[in-house]
């Protein structure tokens, strides 16, 4: 099974070495999983806490408590683009001090990452904005700058959702 590419720790697990431990509320993300070299401790898992950036490795016989919830995964947009590779699914949200003139320009629902300019800028379309067989218009993109505070909620589809993803994505193509 392939794993998420960010979880949220929803409890602390504590060792004596850091690059072990994990606080609650840590957000990881996953960079691979692999056996470890010492043999009595199985497998590893390798993953980056994104408000940090420290390395960490986990042994499979660790007990923790993580979560792949959309609403529990929340960054801002440079910690995904620094950890997730492009495209990504996400939900976009805004809390500033001038949220309603944001607001207008950050789409609602799902949207796809799709690419950064120089890492000043994110372009983004709605999922639900996609060509239709009734309509001409393209992808509705959107340009949204980074140095505001975008806060961004994993929004990974499911298996099923992935195969319908797929076949609209293909039908557009053609």
């Amino acid at each position: 099974p392939s794993l998420p590419p960010m979880v949220f720790a929803q409890q602390t697990y504590d060792v004596s070495s850091v690059d072990s431990s994990v606080q609650a509320g840590d957000i990881l993300a996953i960079k691979e999983v692999k056996q470890s070299l010492k043999l009595l401790r199985g497998k590893t898992l390798t993953c980056v806490d994104v408000q940090t950036g420290q390395k960490k490795k986990l042994f499979e016989n660790c007990a923790g408590n993580f979560s792949t919830t959309p609403s529990d995964v929340k960054l801002y947009l440079p910690q995904l683009l620094q950890n997730c590779a492009l495209p990504q699914q996400c939900t976009l949200c805004y809390t500033g001090a001038n949220a309603k003139d944001v607001l207008t320009h950050i789409p609602s629902g799902i949207v796809e990452v799709t690419a950064t300019k120089v890492e000043k800028s994110l372009v983004v379309t709605p999922i639900g904005s996609r060509m239709d067989s009734s309509s001409m218009n393209t992808h509705n993109l959107m340009e949204l700058p980074l140095n505001i505070d975008i806060m961004v909620h994993a929004a990974w589809p499911k298996e099923s959702e992935m195969k319908l993803l797929i076949d609209d994505t293909q039908r557009y193509y053609k």
